[in-house]
C-alpha cells in the first residue's frame, strides 16, 4: 500500500540518482557498481578536492566540479536544489 512520504522519497532518491549519472557521465552502470567503484577507487578528500581547485585557478579554469550556478540535469524545472 502505497503512502505519499515513501513515494515523495522514492522519487527524491531516484532525482539524485539520475543527476549523479549525468553529472559524471556513468549512464551505463547500475547503482551498485557505481557504489563499488566510488568506495574502491573514487574516494577523495577534501583536501584532493582543494588541491584540485587550486590547480585549476592557477590554470585560469574552473574546478572541475564546478558546474556553474546551475547542475546539470536540473534545468528541466522539476528538479530543485
Amino acid at each position: 500500500w502505497p503512502h505519499p512520504l515513501v513515494d515523495r522519497l522514492s522519487k527524491i532518491g531516484s532525482d539524485a540518482e539520475d543527476v549523479a549519472k549525468q553529472l559524471f557521465n556513468i549512464d551505463d552502470k547500475d547503482i551498485r557498481e557505481i557504489q563499488d567503484e566510488a568506495f574502491h577507487r573514487r574516494s577523495l578528500s577534501v583536501f584532493d578536492l582543494e588541491r584540485m581547485e587550486v590547480e585549476a585557478e592557477m590554470a585560469g579554469n574552473p574546478a572541475p566540479f564546478d558546474l556553474g550556478p546551475e547542475p546539470a540535469g536540473f534545468q528541466d524545472g522539476i528538479r530543485q536544489l
